[in-house]
């Protein structure tokens, strides 16, 4: 799996390009949320997605886990 290619937002990633952050999310309980900081923002732990706050569902809702966030996409792909 570590020279598989995975698709996340469009981009293509290698799989061991990101398996360290992957394997730490995995270990964290992730709680659903809307963004709700204003004029600020988060990346998502594994793939530096944008989280900031809108009403756009692919942006302004993630995981949340001790201050980090993960995109929808990663979760879902990932560690769901």
């Amino acid at each position: 799996m570590l020279d598989e290619k995975v698709m996340i937002h469009g981009q293509e990633w290698l799989y061991s390009d990101i398996e360290k952050e992957v394997s730490w999310c995995k270990a964290l309980v992730w709680d659903y949320q809307q963004y709700l900081k204003e004029n600020d923002h988060e990346h998502c732990v594994i793939c530096y997605w944008t989280i900031f706050k809108t009403h756009d569902v692919v942006s302004g809702f993630a995981y949340s886990a001790n201050g980090h966030w993960i995109c929808q996409e990663c979760f879902d792909y990932f560690i769901k």
